[in-house]
């Protein structure tokens, strides 16, 4: 049976050009894993490549091992400091010990992680990579001996070790293993527009390989085990029946007697049985399941598809012939249903399944039966599922004979069509019986080094994929205690007085989107709903639901919006009567309308709409939000498995774009929340545009001396230089004011200008900058000082704007929503407006008085109406009412910026024939984002969401005078970061990777510590980020 919608989709039809559609979910609370144990040794050389999502973060992972004894092992290791290594031992010696010095803990997309061992000395010896990158590794012990435990003949596992104490939580796709030969990431990987994305591997695989894909259950293929009959190695299989062509026992003894059987495609062989419901049957002549069994003790499984509502499958005497009976059909109502019992048909153990099953779909069945102290109890497991147990005291003798597609005792023709059964004489386990259900660890290298899997069930095959990241809860942006299931299942707090939550990885700003919740454990109190991204989650003092334009339905059939701000304590909503109450069980849809001219939110109960909950949505951007009490907990599901992790029937229904695995149909227009789904950004890596074609930074060193650099995609229109050593002043230069004029950010003195031959900025280059020999700027390049420059493009030559009150003159970049604007002043009051050239109002400007000693004045969207703050000091936001020398609004057009020139003689915005500059910037999708947060004051900080992989953030505290901060992913590659340098101070840049950390993540950033210059409690910051990737193609940092 196909559990998952074929719906997989990618984030752009033609952007990858090898698609990965699914990956197998491990959750660490149930101990998964995979394992092998091979039957020859390997070399002493491999490589290991797989795709990985996180789940929970700060626990230890084991992403493979190969393991002898407690002395002989190696291992491959995400540790709970969030690196990835590799332990190695032999004779219980450590061989090798050695992790990346880059900190992995993003939960919100895919890491691809190759690890290459070369069994011997030297710089080729031992490498990991991340996302195509060679990480720098600490190495506490070197390699002194051969290892050989990872790709011999010993026991492996996948996703754990051998004692299940390093459970992997998340989600792995497309795991290679290469034995005997040492391979570069780029075997598995290739960079497209600056993005690292799969690439199928085309070599061999050697004697231990293996290709493992966890296909779902429905599309195995060939397996290499289907056809072994005693498939555990311990004699217990009684009979085995692969219908090839023909049904007969792969084991030989039972080939029973076939009647008008015909063989159509299988689900697990090539083939399965096709029984006509009016001549079709097999008897087995014999009695396969008591008379077989050890101790009163059997099992059965099998495939099967039907299409009846009661329809025997596979049955085994009858009450009332002299013996008892076991049976396994339908049971009118289309519930699969196990039953055996004695001969009067009394004490019967009967177990039916909460899921129909006669859908013509393919579905397997499992069935053990156990004898303890004159007490036999059977178990029934359908899909993976498991459907419970019974129990009778009674004696159970068979009659008649057992049959398939035939219900020997009325003679009825049972019309299915069956696979792959098999019969043990014990009780199987429930992780034998995963194995039997799922087979997912089959190998597709060609070698048939196929995998057993322990508790994992075949719903654990998701969606979720490298070329299709999908959305889940954050464990990194809430603050209840639980979470689990791939970051689907989550809970709210223990007391009973705090709505403790988490919130979604996905940002929606614009869309029709949808998701679902299973309302599990509903106990007292559960909310479902949205919550702006600003919202700060902090400890357990703050209540989610209460964050400003928070909207949420609880259980008691109310809904509430939050009135009590976006801060750290949020302490009340609002909240009014609005839809039915709902309980345990309950499937609750969430449809987020952003794109209608009226944006709205309802919610649905088990498909039934309750109506709009609210209408007109006050803020930006969204996140999904669920928030409890007493425990209680949801699993979600944003249309990546609608069995909510096996607590469910999956039902496979798609969205507009044919894309996902929902519970019931999206509304019409609604999608799956998933990167396939976003809209193209308007700088498309899918189109050969990429975010550095528009900024970049670049880090040099200084020679004393005059450089060329020519590493950029782009000729740079603004330069800002800073040494980050050495204390010289800030330089900015632009192509509008040309070589000879620079600004300094970190002093209010007038423009600099050199003559003709002694600039310290040569040229703004096709490719890149040439300076001179540094007189004014030791930022330029002075003898040793290494050197940070952040480059933009705008749109070369300036041209003339008469959109304002005031001529500029204008380079704008309209895709990237950046602008420079020169203009002189009129010297006249009021609020005169200057043109900018861009296509939005911009939310972030820089201006600056050339002329005179004076302060740089900036602009943000989320300033106080009517305030401004400078760049060139500490200063908290102050109020454009009380400068009477003027001040740059925060209130501008789609055509001009707009001052106040105040009423002083001294205008700071508008002096008469005095020249200004102006750097205009507003919010692009996926590739620059102006915007705010409120920090929370503690090590776990606030996360801020940009829809992008930042690569380079300007922040400042707005109500407290702190200062500003320069961060970027060229000083920082790796996290955690931290290397900050000020527009406001001339000082050495500061490094603070340990002591105050953030971290770059794929759809945003997260601070990781209590700082009053980026996340002082309470207090709000604004920022303006810059991609180095889209969240649509992010891979995680």
């Amino acid at each position: 049976m196909s559990l998952k919608s074929t719906g997989a989709g990618d984030a752009s039809g033609d952007f990858y050009s090898h698609t990965i559609d699914q990956s197998l979910r491990f959750d660490d609370g149930d101990n998964p894993y995979l394992s092998k144990t091979f039957s020859s040794s390997g070399g002493t050389i491999f490589t290991f490549s797989c795709w990985v999502k996180l789940g929970n973060i700060d626990i230890n992972r084991c992403l493979l091992q190969g393991y002898a004894d407690g002395n002989n092992f190696a291992q491959i290791v995400l540790y709970s400091g969030n690196y990835i290594g590799m332990y190695s031992a032999t004779s219980g010696t450590a061989r090798l010990f050695a992790y990346t010095q880059a900190l992995q803990r993003d939960p919100s997309a895919w890491y691809h992680i190759v690890v290459k061992f070369n069994g011997t000395s030297g710089s080729e010896e031992f490498k990991i990579y991340v996302n195509g990158e060679n990480q720098t590794l600490t190495t506490s012990t070197s390699l002194s001996a051969h290892q050989s435990n990872i790709g011999n003949s010993n026991a492996h596992y996948i996703g754990n070790n051998f004692n299940q104490s390093l459970d992997m939580d998340g989600y792995m796709a497309e795991v290679n293993f290469i034995d005997g030969t040492a391979l570069d990431a780029d075997s598995f990987g290739e960079t497209k527009s600056g993005i690292w994305i799969p690439k199928e591997y085309s070599g061999s695989y050697g004697t231990n390989g293996f290709h493992l894909t966890f296909k779902e259950s429905g599309d195995l293929g060939a397996d290499s085990s289907y056809t072994t009959h005693d498939i555990f190695g311990d004699s217990s299989a009684v009979a085995t029946y692969i219908f090839d062509g023909s049904i007969v026992d792969a084991g030989g003894s039972y080939n029973g007697t076939t009647s008008n059987v015909t063989f159509t495609d299988g689900i697990v062989g090539t083939q399965a049985g096709v029984f006509n419901g009016t001549s079709s049957k097999w008897e087995a002549n014999a009695h396969l399941f008591g008379a077989n069994a050890t101790a009163g003790s059997y099992s059965i499984s099998g495939w099967f598809q039907v299409t009846e509502t009661y329809c025997y499958i596979i049955s085994d005497g009858y009450a009332g012939t002299g013996g008892g009976f076991m049976a396994i059909h339908t049971n009118g109502s289309g519930n699969l249903l196990a039953a055996t019992g004695d001969a009067s048909g009394s004490n019967n153990i009967i177990i039916t399944s909460s899921a129909v099953v006669n859908d013509g779909a393919w579905h397997h069945f499992a069935y053990t039966h156990s004898v303890s102290s004159g007490t036999a109890t059977g178990k029934f497991w359908v899909d993976g599922n498991y459907e419970g147990s019974d129990t009778t005291t009674s004696t159970i003798a068979f009659s008649n004979e057992t049959a398939f597609g035939w219900f020997a005792y009325a003679n009825d023709y049972e019309p299915c069509t069956l696979d792959q059964i098999r019969i043990f004489n014990r009780e199987i386990t429930e992780a034998e019986v995963m194995q039997l259900a799922g087979q997912f660890g089959s190998d597709e290298s060609g070698v048939n080094n196929d995998f057993n899997h322990a508790n994992i069930s075949p719903t654990d095959v998701i969606l979720d994929s490298p070329t299709n990241n999908w959305a889940t809860m954050n464990p990194i942006d809430g603050n209840a205690p639980t979470i689990s299931e791939g970051n689907l299942k989550v809970f709210g707090d223990t007391a009973s007085s705090v709505f403790e939550g988490f919130k979604g990885t996905f940002p929606m700003s614009s869309g029709k989107w949808y998701w679902e919740m299973n309302a599990a454990d509903v106990n007292s109190l559960m909310q479902v709903g949205i919550t702006p991204t600003i919202a700060t989650a902090v400890g357990s003092s703050t209540n989610l639901s209460y964050h400003t334009d928070a909207m949420i339905y609880n259980n008691g059939g109310t809904k509430a919006i939050g009135t009590g701000g976006l801060g750290t304590s949020p302490s009340s909503k609002t909240t009014t009567s609005y839809g039915n109450s709902y309980t345990d069980g309950d499937i609750i849809g969430v449809a987020l309308d952003l794109d209608s001219s009226t944006t709205t939110l309802t919610f649905y109960k088990n498909n039934s709409s309750e109506g709009t909950a609210f209408s007109s949505l006050a803020s930006d951007e969204y996140v999904a939000l669920f928030t409890g009490i007493e425990s209680s907990f949801g699993i979600f599901n944003f249309g990546q498995d609608s069995s909510f992790a096996g607590t469910k029937t999956a039902q496979g229904n798609t969205d507009d774009n044919g894309i996902g695995d929902f519970y019931y149909s999206p509304p019409s227009g609604f999608l799956a929340c998933c990167v396939a789904n976003l809209p193209d950004p308007d700088i498309d890596p899918a189109k050969d545009k990429e975010p550095e074609d528009n900024f970049d930074t670049q880090l040099w060193t200084g020679t004393g001396s005059g450089q060329t650099f020519s590493n950029f995609t782009f000729q740079p229109d603004w330069l800002w230089f800073k040494n980050r050593n050495g204390g010289s002043d800030h330089a900015i230069f632009d192509s509008v004011r040309g070589v000879n004029a620079g600004l300094t950010s970190n002093s209010t003195g007038p423009e600099n200008t050199a003559a003709s031959g002694s600039q310290d900025l040569v040229s703004f280059d096709s490719d890149g900058f040439t300076t001179g020999t540094p007189s004014q700027y030791g930022s330029l390049g002075s003898n040793t000082l290494t050197i940070a420059t952040w480059a933009w493009k705008g749109g070369g030559s300036a041209v003339s704007n008469s959109a304002g009150d005031i001529p500029s003159s204008v380079s704008a970049n309209t895709e990237a929503g950046f602008s420079i604007v020169s203009y002189t002043g009129n010297g006249n009051n009021g609020d005169p407006t200057v043109g900018h050239g861009l296509t939005k109002a911009p939310e972030f400007v820089i201006l600056r008085n050339r002329d005179d000693t004076a302060s740089w004045f900036v602009s943000h969207k989320d300033l106080t109406s009517n305030y401004y703050i400078y760049l060139s000091s500490t200063s908290d936001e102050l109020n454009g009412a009380s400068s009477s020398g003027g001040y740059i609004t925060n209130n501008h057009t789609s055509s001009a910026i707009t001052l106040s020139s105040g009423s002083s003689t001294t205008n700071n915005v508008n002096a008469d024939t005095k020249k200004f500059i102006a750097y205009c910037f507003h919010s692009v999708e996926g590739y620059s984002k102006v915007g705010s947060y409120t920090g929370n004051g503690v090590a776990s900080g606030a996360f801020v969401h940009t829809g992008f992989r930042p690569a380079f953030v300007i922040v400042k505290n707005m109500d407290n005078s702190y200062r500003w901060i320069i961060i970027d992913n060229k000083r920082d590659p790796i996290n955690p970061a931290g290397k900050w340098l000020a527009p406001n101070s001339a000082a050495d840049e500061d490094n603070y990777n340990s002591a105050y950390p953030h971290d770059f993540l794929s759809n945003g950033f997260k601070l990781r510590a209590n700082t009053t210059t980026l996340n002082r409690s309470g207090d709000k910051f604004i920022y303006l980020a810059i991609a180095e990737q889209p969240f649509k193609y992010a891979n995680a940092r």
